[in-house]
């Protein structure tokens, strides 16, 4: 069987579109090592089929039978992200593929909740809804997992410590063997900006009405960022090649998560700039992996539904975008899994927007 390591950090797992903490990150591997930015809760059931052996096939919602593994039999997988939303639903969306999976996460607790709307309801998509999913565990996941007959487990720790990658490659080889897909999904957000902090005035300050308050940019906020956002998955992709190249595996998936708007978006300067970061790491290592058979790949989402879209946001996002609603946690997950398939093969170095269409340049 795969085996798939997934790693969640709820420093806070950002919503994808103008995320609404002012801080948080997530991240998850697999063996297919992935990070559970994406990974993530209960909410959401993994729409596959279910396979035993190597050559049987899945198939996705409204598809074609197409095979995910190679013939040789199944990979191994590690995934890092387990924030509620694509995280659980991409952890559960390999495991239902066969798939053992490592979840790491973490749990940033500083002021989440204390910034949440408090006349909102905890069971209604917002703020507050989403905060709550954020002081979850993985447990959720990992039972639900291994209810379906699947292998599951995780491990807390916070990826803005660089000591922490080694020993979360040694606790999943340790928990579901070799590590054969690598899916970073980290995210620390904080909403910052060059404006200076005098001129940003009490009406400017919230990136939205009721969500993170704007500051300028700081060496903190900066570091941050970096720090969880791009110098993380660039070890942890550097830490997979050399364990992979090691066992001359010659097979391997990286498929890093990157964001909406990640070329420069005003109130949220370092976030979407570490995200631009990591799409050039990225690319590079498509480049320089590509003669060990890695692929390397980059997952950009639009506004999903991971829990922090209250109904009136969710009205005025689908103007803009072309077929009408918000994105999905599955929505990634499928995209995710198509990338760490066999089908993606022959692609490295490429970016999917997986966003409804939300931002295309055609003056609409």
């Amino acid at each position: 069987m795969r085996r798939y390591l997934c790693t969640t950090d709820a420093q806070r797992s950002t919503p994808r579109h103008r995320s609404t903490s002012s801080s948080w990150t997530n991240h998850c591997m697999l063996s297919i090592l992935l990070g559970l930015g994406v990974l993530a809760s209960t909410e959401t059931q993994a729409q596959w089929t279910q396979f035993g052996g190597p050559s049987q096939s899945f198939k996705p919602p409204g598809q074609g039978l197409a095979e995910v593994w190679p013939a040789d039999g199944p990979r191994k997988l590690w995934r890092r992200d387990l924030g509620e939303g694509f995280g659980a639903a991409t952890a559960r969306a390999f495991a239902a593929s066969g798939a053992a999976v490592f979840i790491h996460y973490f749990r940033q607790t500083d002021d989440v909740l204390s910034e949440s709307s408090g006349d909102a309801s905890s069971d209604t998509p917002g703020l507050t809804f989403f905060y709550a999913m954020q002081a979850k565990t993985a447990d959720e996941v990992v039972e639900s997992i291994r209810g379906q007959g699947g292998r599951a487990a995780a491990w807390e720790a916070n990826l803005a410590d660089p000591g922490v990658v080694t020993e979360l490659f040694d606790r999943a080889e340790k928990e579901i063997g070799p590590v054969d897909v690598l899916v970073n999904n980290a995210a620390d957000y904080e909403a910052d900006t060059f404006v200076p902090l005098p001129s940003l005035g009490e009406e400017g300050q919230s990136v939205w009405t009721d969500g993170p308050l704007k500051s300028t940019i700081t060496a903190q906020s900066h570091d941050r960022h970096f720090a969880v956002n791009t110098r993380a998955p660039a070890l942890m992709m550097a830490e997979f090649a050399r364990r992979l190249v090691d066992r001359k595996r010659h097979w391997g998936r990286i498929v890093n998560v990157s964001a909406d708007c990640s070329e420069g978006c005003p109130a949220e300067v370092s976030y979407r700039a570490s995200k631009y970061a990591l799409e050039s790491y990225s690319r590079a290592a498509a480049a320089e992996l590509g003669p060990f058979g890695i692929t390397v790949n980059i997952v950009s989402p639009g506004p999903v539904q991971s829990g922090y879209i209250a109904p009136e946001m969710e009205e005025e996002l689908i103007r803009d975008i072309p077929l009408r609603r918000v994105g999905q946690p599955s929505d990634i997950a499928d995209a995710i899994v198509f990338l760490a398939s066999d089908q993606a093969g022959w692609i490295t170095g490429q970016l999917l927007c997986v966003h409804g269409g939300h931002r295309m340049s055609l003056g609409l």
